[in-house]
C-alpha cells in the first residue's frame, strides 16, 4: 500500500462530491460503484447477490411536521409554541402525550432518586451546551425511568434562526429506531413556562448536574412528534 494510493482512494470517498455518503443516497451508490470497480480492476471474484453488490432493506423515518406540536396548559391559559421558531424536535416513535412536567436539572437523576417521579411525565432538562453524547445519555436515562418525553431547555444564545436551522436538519429522513422524542425549547419560552409554575428559572438552572425532581405545578404538556 503506497501513500499516494491511500490518499487517492480515501480522498475520493471523503470528498464533497459524495455528500457524506448517507444511507441511502446517490453518494453512497457512487462510493459502492467505485469500490466495486476497484475490486474488478484487482481481479477479485464477486460473491455478492448482484456482482460485487449485496443489498438489504433499510427502513428510514421522517418527522411528520404536520403532527408535530408542543402546547402548554398553565394557570395563564393554553399556549401553543411555534415549531421552527419556539422549538424544534428530534423525532421519536412514542404516541402523543398529555401530562405533567418534572424538572430534573441538567441530567436525569439516578434510579434511586427518580423512582416514580418521572414515570409517564415529560422530563424537563436545562442543557445550555448540547453534545451528541449527552443527548444520547439523556434519552436513554429518561427512557429507563419510564418518562413519556423530554423537554430540553436551551441556552440563551440559541435564537430563532438557530432553531430553524436545527429543525431543518432534524426533518431529514433517518434510520428508523425506537426512541423517545426530544423537544428543544427556546430559552425565553422556557422561562415563561417556569414563571407560570411560580418557579425561579435562574435559581433552579444555576446548579450543575442532576437535581431532585421538581414538579411544575399547574402545568400540563401536550406533545406530539411522530
Amino acid at each position: 500500500i503506497q501513500p499516494r494510493d491511500f490518499h487517492a482512494r480515501i480522498g475520493f470517498l471523503a470528498s464533497d462530491a459524495l455528500q457524506g455518503r448517507d444511507t441511502p443516497s446517490p453518494g453512497l451508490e457512487a462510493a459502492a460503484e467505485y469500490i466495486a470497480a476497484e475490486f474488478y480492476r484487482m481481479g477479485l471474484v464477486p460473491v455478492g447477490t448482484d456482482g460485487y453488490m449485496q443489498r438489504w432493506p433499510y427502513i428510514t423515518r421522517a418527522l411528520d411536521v404536520a403532527g408535530t406540536r408542543l402546547e402548554l396548559q398553565t394557570t395563564a391559559g393554553r399556549r401553543a409554541l411555534a415549531y421552527r421558531s419556539d422549538f424544534y424536535v428530534a423525532a421519536g416513535t412514542r404516541p402523543p402525550f398529555s401530562g405533567g412536567i418534572v424538572y430534573v436539572g441538567r441530567e436525569v437523576p439516578a434510579a434511586d432518586v427518580r423512582q416514580e417521579a418521572l414515570r409517564e411525565r415529560a422530563v424537563a432538562v436545562y442543557m445550555p451546551q448540547l453534545t451528541q453524547v449527552a443527548l444520547l445519555r439523556l434519552r436513554n436515562a429518561a427512557d429507563s425511568a419510564g418518562a413519556a418525553a423530554v423537554l430540553v431547555m436551551l441556552g440563551p444564545d440559541v435564537n430563532e434562526a438557530a432553531i430553524a436551522q436545527a429543525a431543518a436538519a432534524a426533518e431529514r429522513p433517518a434510520r428508523a429506531v425506537q426512541q423517545m422524542p426530544l423537544f428543544f425549547i427556546r430559552n425565553d419560552r422556557a422561562r415563561e413556562l417556569f414563571r407560570d409554575a411560580r418557579l425561579d428559572f435562574d435559581a433552579l438552572t444555576r446548579a450543575e448536574g442532576a437535581q431532585r425532581p421538581v414538579a411544575l405545578t399547574g402545568v400540563t404538556a401536550h406533545v406530539g412528534a411522530p
